[in-house]
């Protein structure tokens, strides 16, 4: 679960909780500072990357699925219920290990990087914008770490385990 506060007061209780995940290994603010600077990513044990609109937005799906369907996991359903930002927009199952690697673009809007664990062994990239998985590449190893430049449209990746056995 993922406790969203206002730190500069103590006495605030947390007031958003994502719980789109049964523990969390990454999570990740999307670096620029327009429209979407309240979307949080976070990946999980479970698999699973999830984006969340801290704003507030109701439109919440599983990969292109219409909210109040069952979002597996730890997730739970999607309902006039949940508050603001309780559901995430979207969740992706693609990954088949741990996702602790997370890295939105700087130079393209809504585009966000993911890599699974040793398992996974997978970089992959979703347009947020709209749900999809634009690509993929397989890495040979966990994906242990991803970062874009600052300057030009490239991303670095540090990699673990290049085998399941070790």
């Amino acid at each position: 679960m993922v406790h969203h506060r206002d730190v500069r007061n103590r006495e605030t209780r947390p007031f958003k909780r994502c719980t789109g995940h049964r523990q969390v290994c990454g999570l990740k603010w999307s670096g620029d500072s327009g429209v979407s600077s309240a979307t949080l990513a976070t990946g999980g044990n479970d698999n699973k990357v999830c984006i969340w609109d801290l704003r507030g937005s109701r439109r919440s799906s599983v990969a292109g699925r219409p909210a109040g369907i069952t979002l597996g996991g730890g997730g739970g359903t999607s309902s006039g219920d949940d508050g603001p930002g309780d559901t995430p927009l979207w969740k992706f199952h693609e990954h088949t290990a741990a996702v602790k690697a997370l890295a939105w673009d700087l130079h393209i809007a809504g585009l966000l990087a993911t890599g699974g664990g040793t398992q996974d062994k997978h970089i992959r990239f979703w347009n947020v914008s709209n749900g999809t998985m634009l690509n993929e590449l397989d890495t040979g190893s966990q994906v242990c770490n991803l970062i874009w430049s600052l300057t030009s449209h490239e991303l670095v990746s540090t990699h673990g385990f290049s085998s399941t056995t070790a």
